[in-house]
């Protein structure tokens, strides 16, 4: 009996649908793994911003002579906003915008600078202002917006307390 060479055509057909199949397999796995490479890069940009807000907001805080919320301190609104004064000319404004937060540097009503920091999706801002004896506080919390069904590996509980006034000169005390 001699040997054939060749493939008969049930093997060629079979080696194809496997091939096809792995092929399919590794197509789905890459096109998720870079879904989930996507959605990493944009949670560490989001993060990254956050930690900018979080030590521009601290450093203006402490600078400020006083802090001001829009609209009154009961003010609780995705679009609220804060005014931060630095010097009798200087103001700082963070306003909470749908997608991100905004912080304006003011010399008198002249805008001199203006910075963006993106908010996660679905996500809520709120301001608060506690004046009290001693050093008035003002804090940033952003949370996921109330009844969000969405799953998120990343629930974004933040909040950013800063002291104000903390670097503002200090009257000279006059011997007697």
């Amino acid at each position: 009996m001699s040997r054939r060479r060749g493939y008969s055509l049930i093997e060629c057909l079979a080696t194809i649908a496997m091939i096809g199949t792995v092929m399919t397999t590794v197509a789905v796995s890459m096109s998720g793994m870079q879904r989930a490479s996507q959605r990493i890069r944009e949670e560490v940009a989001i993060e990254a911003d956050l930690q900018r807000l979080a030590a521009q907001l601290r450093a203006d805080g402490h600078n400020a002579l006083s802090a001001k919320m829009a609209g009154g301190k009961t003010e609780d609104a995705a679009a609220g906003s804060i005014l931060l004064t630095l010097s009798d000319k200087e103001s700082v404004r963070y306003s909470v915008k749908a997608d991100h937060l905004q912080r304006e540097h003011l010399q008198g009503e002249k805008l001199l600078h203006r910075e963006s920091y993106r908010l996660p999706e679905d996500c809520t801002a709120r301001w608060e202002l506690e004046e009290n004896d001693s050093v008035p506080l003002v804090s940033l919390t952003v949370e996921p917006t109330p009844g969000d069904a969405k799953d998120r590996w990343n629930n974004w509980n933040t909040e950013i307390i800063a002291a104000v006034g903390l670097l503002k000169p200090t009257p000279a005390k006059s011997e007697p």
